[in-house]
């Protein structure tokens, strides 16, 4: 069953952290102020529950060792991992009282895409406290599951996202913004040159009859060639007609008619010598 879930604010300068019940009201909140190593521990109206005081860092990726303090400053106790008992894939954690005894265990197992935490309490969770302030709560702090639960979600303090988060926010941004522009500016870009590439109406009119121009030219020298070529085919064609004709009749070609030339003078003598006795 379900009691709550934690979530990482966005874009937190505090690096904020919160726990919601199942009906997703708020149940308690981390913070980390802005220059500062402190965790800081609120319910769901904002009072201060506990503050973990540590030496965590932008650079530190596990888990620091903090005091707990009550909201008055007092220290109270002591949260630190275990580092004869922590392996690569397991973290113990003991929250001990201020006399030293350990009061609640901590073991978080991660794997690539998850992590599980199992809380153990050494002492009764359900014993109150006697104050009598209606601003402060009345469970113990060290045992007090919204803290806990916290304070797992942060990886003790030394979360990826706890400790990154807001740089990798920022960064997400940019980069989302930055592939925005650049879609929209391709887009946009290729409007906006189609647009431009259409002329007035006195450029496009010339720009019309010049391509009118250059394409009648293409045509007439493609007229051109293609006559070169249709009287050339037709000059051969003949030739080879009249070689084959003439191959096929085999006969003489015919001799080009001749006219006898006549001697008038000629003739008269003639006439003379056939005249009348």
């Amino acid at each position: 069953m379900e009691f709550g879930a934690v979530v990482r604010t966005l874009f937190s300068f505090s690096r904020e952290f919160r726990l919601k019940t199942g009906e997703g009201d708020l149940w308690g909140v981390v913070h980390r102020p802005f220059f500062s190593s402190d965790l800081v521990f609120s319910d769901c109206i904002g009072d201060e529950l506990v503050r973990f005081v540590g030496d965590g860092s932008w650079f530190s990726f596990s888990a620091p060792i903090f005091k707990v303090q009550d909201p008055t400053g007092l220290t109270i106790g002591k949260a630190a991992i275990s580092p004869e008992l922590s392996t690569d894939r397991q973290t113990f954690i003991f929250v001990k009282n201020a006399q030293g005894r350990a009061v609640a265990q901590l073991i978080q197992e991660r794997t690539w895409i998850s992590s599980d935490t199992a809380v153990h309490t050494l002492v009764d969770p359900n014993k109150l406290g006697g104050t009598t302030n209606p601003h402060v709560s009345p469970v113990d702090p060290l045992v007090d599951m919204r803290v806990l639960s916290l304070y797992s979600a942060i990886g003790f303090g030394g979360g990826t996202f706890f400790v990154w988060g807001l740089l990798m926010d920022v960064l997400g941004a940019a980069i989302s913004i930055l592939v925005f522009g650049l879609a929209c500016r391709k887009c946009f870009g290729s409007d906006q040159d189609s647009f431009s590439q259409i002329p007035g109406e006195d450029q496009s009119t010339d720009l019309l009859l010049a391509e009118r121009k250059q394409v009648m030219q293409k045509v007439a020298k493609i007229e051109e060639e293609l006559a070169k070529k249709a009287r050339h085919n037709r000059a051969l064609f003949s030739i080879l007609t009249m070689q084959c004709c003439a191959a096929r009749s085999g006969a003489p070609r015919p001799v080009p008619y001749q006219a006898m030339m006549c001697d008038p003078w000629h003739g008269q003598e003639e006439a003379l010598l056939d005249g009348p006795d």
